[in-house]
């Protein structure tokens, strides 16, 4: 997939076509995990992706979360010298709330919809996510983050990456 994007970025570059922003509803669903061939640094490739990047920050959530429950979370992106900023993040259960207009949700995923410039090196997002009754024992969250350069190119983004789990306890009903 990598080789695939490169050619084509490079042939763009090679006729003349200026490159465009591949997908500028943000990114793609299903893009957050580092091992699958459709991450998202398969169309950012200029840098290694950073796996467990200390730079991400997940925040608003208890040790454990109870089925059903709702909890307000910020996703935190600390990272020096990116012009614009965005993320994708998926939940292995329950689902996504968008609280602003620079979010989109769907079922277990949640997006920025438009990039956002840092302020001193940081962007944060909110969201409120919903534990769901079919959860087990651990909540997997898996977040994808681009430190973007603002060129609208594959080229000068770092993609990071970061797990994080929650345990799950059953509800009091």
């Amino acid at each position: 997939m990598r080789v695939h994007c490169c050619f084509a970025a490079c042939a763009m570059l090679a006729i003349g076509a200026s490159p465009v922003a591949a997908h500028p509803e943000g990114a793609p669903w299903g893009s957050a995990d580092p091992d699958t061939t459709t991450s998202c640094a398969a169309c950012h490739f200029d840098h290694e992706p950073v796996g467990r990047s200390k730079t991400l920050l997940l925040t608003g959530l208890p040790e454990y979360v109870t089925a059903g429950e709702a909890y307000e979370v910020t996703l935190r992106f600390d990272v020096a010298g990116a012009l614009h900023a965005g993320f994708l993040l998926s939940a292995s259960s329950g689902a996504f709330e968008a609280i602003d207009n620079f979010i989109a949700a769907k079922d277990a995923e949640i997006r920025s919809s438009k990039p956002l410039a840092p302020t001193d090196g940081v962007t944060e997002w909110s969201f409120v996510w919903r534990a769901g009754a079919d959860a087990t024992d651990i909540v997997t969250f898996r977040a994808a983050a681009n430190a973007a350069n603002d060129d609208q190119s594959p080229f000068g983004d770092k993609i990071h990456f970061r797990k994080f789990e929650v345990l799950m306890r059953e509800s009091d009903d």
